[in-house]
């Protein structure tokens, strides 16, 4: 699973650039991608930057993959704490 990070803002704009260049591999991008808080951005972002419909969706499904594994192992931790508690 890739590395979610978050990026300043002109590293998020060359990241998306990296992803609408075909020339740049998925692989290099899946090392590290970006993430907020809200996604309402990120969608746009994909059509500022004319990502072509494959890549937006490898970067959508990564996407719902890290907030999937991120939230299971959150929800995770709380039935942890909250087993210690009792």
């Amino acid at each position: 699973m890739p590395t979610r990070v978050t990026l300043n803002e002109t590293k998020k704009q060359a990241w998306f650039a990296d992803l609408a260049n075909p020339d740049v591999p998925l692989s290099k991008l899946g090392k590290s991608v970006p993430h907020e808080r809200k996604d309402h951005g990120l969608l746009d972002m994909l059509q500022q930057n004319n990502v072509a419909v494959p890549r937006a969706v490898w970067f959508l499904r990564v996407s719902g993959a890290n907030e999937t594994v991120c939230s299971s192992h959150f929800c995770r931790n709380l039935l942890v704490e909250s087993d210690l508690i009792l």
